[in-house]
């Protein structure tokens, strides 16, 4: 009987391990098709991280070209402040792109656990990220543009403050 009995326990402890090697013939796969497998069943979380970091690196590209086109062009963050660096610039930008990124995939992970439709929330912060960046963007540009023709440039000044293009600048900025 005490046969029996250690047989039937063995048999219920080990049921569940032997009935969890289904899903991990999966993982047996080939890494192509893993990777084909991830592909196919994250596809808006990867297009929501694209959406993040292309937005992210245009902003902090188009800042590194404005403030390198003149020295009249100023930073509104104040983080990083008024005449950041390129490597405070894209270190700022890289530290959002990673935090935002980590932040849907966090949120993309725990809404696997509990509801699939709970997914869709990670395009909320991709949205509002992506439109305030286009104007961040379309303001680094006109700027950048507007202050070269006018010699506001580096050309035009010969101290880099340039004092008489900073007054231009925040004038051009304060007209509506």
């Amino acid at each position: 009987m005490k046969k029996i009995l250690f047989s039937l326990a063995l048999l219920l402890i080990a049921f569940p391990l032997i009935a969890q090697d289904a899903p991990r013939s999966v993982l047996k796969a080939s890494p192509i098709a893993r990777v084909g497998h991830y592909l196919n069943t994250h596809k808006r979380l990867l297009i929501s991280d694209a959406i993040v970091v292309a937005s992210f690196s245009a902003d902090a590209a188009s800042s590194v070209h404005c403030q390198h086109s003149s020295p009249a062009c100023l930073e509104q963050n104040s983080i990083v402040g008024p005449r950041p660096n390129e490597v405070q610039t894209w270190g700022w930008s890289t530290l959002a792109m990673v935090s935002v990124v980590g932040g849907d995939h966090l949120l993309w992970w725990a809404a696997n656990k509990e509801d699939q439709p709970v997914r869709n929330i990670i395009w909320i912060p991709t949205i509002a990220i992506g439109i305030s960046e286009c104007f961040n963007i379309r303001n680094n540009v006109n700027t950048a543009e507007f202050l070269e023709p006018h010699g506001v440039g580096g050309k035009g000044c010969s101290t880099p403050p340039c004092p008489a293009g900073i007054a231009f600048a925040r004038a051009r900025l304060a007209q509506p």
